[in-house]
């Protein structure tokens, strides 16, 4: 993937996509291409579920000794849940176990921050907690589901109300499809 970081540094960037769409790819090849032309510090949290019937499926980054790879155990609520009451616990769960990789990271924050699959926090946590722990980077990329992949229970719904409020913190947008970027959206100059 040919990305060229001097247009994601110093501004918080979100890709947006539906499954498969190549969100994940797009902040691996990031990561990757800063650690090999720059000296900056990186820390990443990885958000995704596990892979589940082909859905989700953690980063894989090579170790380098300015990587932070910060994860948890994360399940996908609406493909796990039995009914609307278990969907919910299980986005309580994956909430709490997230809340614990975002203390870890404030207690030593990076130049650099890249967060994996934001949704899965979103599910049950706030948009104003994002805000604080992604506003610690002078360089933010974010990936989120953005689709229409799931049906339209509750949590999907919540999702899309919290993304549509978390949406106007990005400086810029990025839609991915089938691996490309597709549309961009906000304004690339401001800092």
């Amino acid at each position: 993937m040919n990305i060229h970081i001097e247009n994601l540094l110093d501004r918080k960037t979100l890709v947006i996509g539906g499954i498969k769409s190549g969100k994940t790819r797009f902040a691996c090849a990031f990561v990757e291409k800063v650690l090999a032309e720059r000296e900056d510090r990186v820390a990443v949290l990885d958000l995704a579920p596990d892979l589940y019937r082909g859905v989700g499926g953690k980063m894989v980054l090579p170790d380098h000794p300015r990587l932070r790879y910060l994860t948890t155990w994360i399940t996908a609520p609406r493909l796990r849940g039995r009914d609307p009451a278990e969907v919910l616990e299980l986005a309580e769960g994956n909430r709490r176990r997230i809340e614990m990789v975002l203390e870890s990271y404030l207690a030593s924050p990076a130049p650099i921050l890249v967060i994996n699959d934001v949704t899965l926090f979103l599910h049950a946590g706030s948009v104003e907690r994002l805000m604080e722990v992604a506003s610690t980077a002078a360089t933010l990329l974010v990936n989120a589901y953005f689709g229409e992949d799931f049906e339209e229970i509750a949590l999907s719904l919540l999702e899309r109300r919290k993304m549509e409020l978390f949406l106007p913190f990005f400086d810029r947008v990025l839609r991915m499809e089938r691996g490309h970027v597709f549309e961009e959206r906000g304004n690339a100059s401001r800092k």
